[in-house]
């Protein structure tokens, strides 16, 4: 009976948050110029590394899904269809300027799926082939120079991951929402419907990533994490959730530098919830260090968390010692300083709805403590 009256309350709480998108306010406004920001140069983009077209995969065409990205304010597009190339040739994608198209695809395999990433893709004849063995693959597309994003890696079936951490992998998709359209049944699909437990598995599943990937951080790993919609039909949102890479501009290749420094941070769609982490390294009070940084570190480490459009949300900052604060967030553009002690050599922050249970809404890549 406990079970049911959770299972229930959660199941409320997901009808009320599922239409929380488009909160007001912009990933590159001037008000989130800290220090940390000026001194790395850029601005944040919003970024969907994750999607799927009727190229392969998916149900609606590549023009469809780059008006829907216009549309919902993304700055960058990443379409993954599986294990073809062929998306490159669509004249929508060839012709788009607008919206930075980052030349990707999906390796598919029944060991995992892998986005992989990289403007050289324009000039290659075939995708690596998915029969390989996933560390034959890493080798292939680590020598190709190409940005490699681990995809759902507990998402249950041939999806999981199955051959463990690779330091080759650039970052990992901790959080996705492609699984309640997945799940949903055939007749479901055919309406357009999909049921909150579906939501309910996508957030189950997405814990364990984000405990996975915090248990190889603890473990020593430095790795970047990704949020994306794996976009497939309606009525998921392409752009819910994505990634807000910080970069000095939104071509291509700065994208996805940006990235593999772990200059990321995950949303629930642009404009939406989100946190901006930073460090005093020098203890002089002007936290000149954002995510992805990595500093040697002596005695206590001052963190500022800034929360955007998060009013009522619950902040929480972990470290290699587990979860260190949790605050509620009370003003609609907050801020708090924590002080973590050096050796607890990284910090990340997530944001979460907790009316009854936790629905996450935004969270960060680390900053890194020791400076190795």
């Amino acid at each position: 009976m406990a079970k049911l009256k959770t299972w229930t309350a959660l199941t409320a709480l997901l009808a009320v948050t599922a239409c929380g998108y488009g909160v007001p306010g912009t990933p590159g406004s001037s008000s989130e110029a800290s220090l940390g920001a000026k001194a790395a140069g850029g601005r944040w983009w919003a970024v969907q590394f994750h999607a799927h077209s009727s190229v392969h995969g998916g149900k609606s065409s590549i023009a469809e899904l780059i008006a829907m990205a216009k549309a919902e304010k993304l700055d960058a597009l990443a379409i993954t269809e599986h294990d073809t190339l062929d998306h490159f040739e669509v004249p929508e994608w060839k012709n788009e300027r607008e919206l930075t198209m980052i030349h990707s695809y999906e390796w598919t395999s029944k060991t995992g799926h892998m986005g992989l990433h990289g403007p050289q893709l324009a000039s290659f004849a075939a995708p690596i082939p998915n029969t390989l063995p996933n560390v034959e693959m890493l080798a292939q597309a680590h020598a190709q120079g190409l940005t490699k994003i681990m995809h759902h890696p507990k998402m249950p079936g041939s999806n999981t991951w199955k051959s463990g951490w690779d330091p080759r992998i650039n970052a990992i998709e901790v959080w996705s929402n492609w699984y309640f359209v997945a799940n949903a049944d055939s007749q479901s699909q055919s309406q357009g419907i999909y049921t909150r437990e579906n939501d309910l598995q996508a957030m189950v599943f997405n814990s364990q990533a984000i405990t996975w990937w915090n248990s190889l951080l603890r473990a020593g790993q430095r790795i970047p994490l990704a949020a994306s919609s794996d976009y497939h039909r309606w009525p998921q949102k392409l752009s819910s959730p994505c990634t807000l890479v910080f970069a000095k501009d939104k071509r291509e290749e700065s994208l996805l530098d940006a990235l593999r420094k772990g200059r990321t941070v995950g949303v629930k769609g642009p404009g939406s919830a989100r946190i901006m982490l930073e460090a005093d390294r020098d203890g002089d009070g002007l936290f000149e260090s954002m995510v992805g940084d990595s500093f040697v570190a002596k005695g206590d480490i001052p963190l500022k968390a800034t929360v955007f459009n998060g009013q009522n949300m619950t902040l929480s900052v972990t470290t290699a010692q587990g979860e260190r604060f949790e605050e509620k967030v009370t003003s609609r553009q907050w801020s708090k300083v924590f002080t973590v002690p050096a050796e607890q050599r990284y910090a990340w922050a997530r944001l979460d709805s907790k009316v009854t249970d936790m629905v996450l809404q935004s969270i960060t890549s680390p900053i890194y403590f020791d400076g190795r």
